[in-house]
Order: structure tokens, then C-alpha cells, then sequence
């Protein structure tokens, strides 16, 4: 079962600011585009076990409620980009076991750090461009043993985007990227980059 939402037709499956989506156990593929979500709550999609792509894109969403994806632990694919997110729960993800891509870019997230990524082992690529992210903390990657891709341009840019204000990456902000093959910060290189904050990326 695939299902597609956009605007005109959000208000079949949507009430209100909150999704309602339950009863659909066969659902592998939801889409949702330029809707009003403002958050996605809890257990939104709690009878979709086998759900393997979500998008919700474009949609306005401010807020991650930290259960909103339990229960998905057969999603391959994650697109939460061109939202208005601006922080993640602590091991929001902790369900998604079997995640392979994590696309957040293009939204307001200030600061991420390894709690956010508790329970991604098999991610493979993670996106979190076009954001405002002050720095890179120590290992806030090091629960992603299995990243091979790590998209990060120009996510320093200033809240209202009116030039980029390069910030730090901290000391083995890197660790634990074992697997990665790709990274990709060629237009916000902070100044203060060394190979001590590349500390066990090979």
C-alpha cells in the first residue's frame, strides 16, 4: 500500500495540526507534501510495521514528539526535509534499527550531538544540510558505525541566512565514522578544522 498527501487533499487522512494514521498495517510507502502538520505526535503511524519509506517534506513541522516514530522498526528511509524543525528529541530514533538514510536538511536544527542518533547503527547516509548548526560537538557522530555518506554544506548558515557564520568542530567530532566514505563541507569549512577533529576518520 502506497499513499500520497499534498495539500488539497491533506484534510482526508489529517485533523487538525495532528496526523490520525492508524488501521493501515500494510502501508510501505507514505508521502506527505505541503501540508501544516506543525508536529508529529506520538505513535503517529503505530499500525504501519512494515512501513520502509516515509516522507513528510515541506510540511511545516516544528516539532518531533519523542515516541513519533515508535514502532517503525522496518523504515529504510526517512525525508524530513524543508520543515521548520529546530531540535531533536534524545534517542527519537531509538526504533529505527534498520534506517539506511535520514535526510534533515533544509530546517532550523541549532545543535545535534550523539544521544540524537542513539539506535542508527545501519545508517548509511544522513543529510543535515542547509541548517543553523553552531558547531559539531565531540562524537556526535559516534553512534553511526555504518555512515558511508555525511552531507553537512553550508550548515552554518545564519538564522536568516544573510551570509554564512562559520562556527567549530570540536575534537573528534568525527569519532566512530568508521564506514564513511563521503564527506561534504566545501563551502562552510570552519577556520579551526584540523586533522585532530578528523580523529579516527579514515
Amino acid at each position: 500500500l502506497t499513499i500520497a498527501l499534498c495539500g488539497r487533499n491533506e484534510n482526508q487522512y489529517l485533523s487538525g495540526n495532528y496526523p490520525v494514521m492508524q488501521g493501515l498495517h500494510n502501508l510501505i510507502h507514505l508521502s506527505i507534501y505541503h501540508c501544516s502538520l506543525i508536529k508529529i505526535p506520538n505513535q503517529f503511524l503505530k499500525d504501519s510495521h512494515l512501513l520502509k519509506n516515509l516522507s513528510i517534506v515541506g510540511s511545516r513541522v516544528q516539532e518531533l514528539e519523542i515516541n513519533c516514530f515508535r514502532g517503525l522498526q522496518s523504515l529504510a528511509e526517512l525525508d524530513l526535509s524543508y520543515n521548520y524543525i529546530e531540535h531533536l528529541p534524545n534517542t527519537v530514533f531509538i526504533d529505527l534499527r534498520y534506517l539506511k538514510k535520514l535526510d534533515l536538511s533544509d530546517n532550523f536544527l541549532y545543535t545535534i550531538h550523539e544521544r540524537k542518533f542513539i539506535g542508527l547503527s545501519h545508517l548509511r547516509f544522513l543529510d543535515i544540510s542547509y541548517n543553523y548548526l553552531q558547531s559539531l560537538k565531540s562524537r556526535t557522530f559516534s553512534q553511526l558505525s555504518s555512515l558511508k555518506e555525511l552531507n553537512i554544506i553550508d550548515a552554518f548558515k545564519e538564522r536568516f541566512r544573510s551570509k554564512n557564520e562559520i562556527q567549530t568542530i570540536q575534537s573528534e567530532a568525527f569519532l566512530g565514522l568508521f564506514s564513511l566514505k563521503s564527506l561534504r563541507l566545501p563551502y562552510n569549512t570552519p577556520p579551526n578544522l584540523t586533522l585532530d577533529s578528523m580523529h579516527r576518520l579514515d
